[in-house]
């Protein structure tokens, strides 16, 4: 092998290796964006978690504090009528609302069709 092919072979072993690394690189940057993109997204994901579980901490909360009256319990609203109430949530708005059935102010035991909700805010203790 004369000098001439022996420095050409060098070159090609050298361009090899150098491709090899960057290959390489390459691998550790491609891996190392990937890991970055997973962090982000459990980062996301327990914020999101974290989130649910505060607004289901407030809710709970407006479930315990804002108890004022009791189911078949006969209240009056704020502008009009009378009302029994049939069931108790919490709406998006963290105030407690009420299912309610129209009764006949002077004989309680009279119910009117269908029925309505009402927030605790338009209630009012009939006594």
């Amino acid at each position: 092998m004369n000098a001439s092919t022996q420095h050409a072979a060098n070159l090609l072993a050298q361009a090899e290796a150098r491709q090899a690394q960057l290959q390489a690189r390459d691998r550790r940057e491609a891996a190392a964006r990937r890991e970055a993109c997973y962090q982000a997204e459990v980062r996301e994901t327990e914020a999101r978690i974290a989130a649910c579980i505060a607004l289901e901490a407030q809710r709970e909360a407006a479930l315990r504090n804002t108890a004022n009256f009791s189911l078949n319990q006969i209240v009056r609203g704020v502008n009009a009528g009378y009302f029994v109430i049939l069931n108790t949530r919490v709406g998006p708005d963290f105030e407690r609302w009420y299912d309610l059935k129209e009764v006949n102010p002077k004989d309680f035991s009279q119910t009117a069709p269908g029925g309505l909700s009402l927030p605790e805010s338009a209630l009012r203790n009939v006594y």
